[in-house]
This record gives structure tokens, sequence and C-alpha cells, in this order.
């Protein structure tokens, strides 16, 4: 069985992307949540109330609101907060 000729080039394996990485820890953006009455606002860097304007960490979060007024009315959004950027969450 013949060898492979020595100059032939051989496949190279493509390079692995890089892994995502974290934003840095100075990453912030500002999220305003818009909503008729107060909402309890959790899945953030911590739970909030709406309506509101807040500073958050970089990164996407799932949130979850609940009626202070009537704990039954719940709501569900996701927000992507950017380095210096404004996010609208709308519980409207």
């Amino acid at each position: 069985m013949p060898s492979p000729s020595p100059s032939a080039p051989s496949p190279s394996p493509s390079a692995p992307s890089p892994a995502p990485s974290a934003p840095p820890d100075d990453c912030a953006g500002t999220v305003k949540i818009a909503s008729n009455g107060s909402y309890t606002v959790s899945g953030g860097p911590g739970v909030v109330q709406s309506p509101g304007v807040y500073t958050w960490r970089c990164g996407t979060y799932a949130l979850s609101a609940v009626s202070r007024a009537d704990p039954s009315q719940k709501k569900a959004s996701s927000v992507v907060v950017r380095a210096g950027a404004s996010s609208v969450v709308d519980l409207r």
C-alpha cells in the first residue's frame, strides 16, 4: 500500500471558534421597564419594581413579572443589556 507523499499538504482541521467571553465587570446599560400598574420583576441581577429605570450589567435576562395589585396577573419578557445602551421592557 503506497504511503502519501511527504510533500502533499495534509488537510488542516479548522481552528475552533473562541468561546464567548463574559462581559467585563464594568459593562452596564440602562433598562427601562414600562407597565400599567406596579409589578415585581425578577430574573435580572436583582428583583425590581416597575415602572422604573435601572442600570444592569450587560447580558441577556429572562424576566418574570407579577402584578403587586393582583398576583394572578403574570407576564414574561426578555431583555438584552449592552454597554452604554438603553433597553425597554414593555409590560403594558
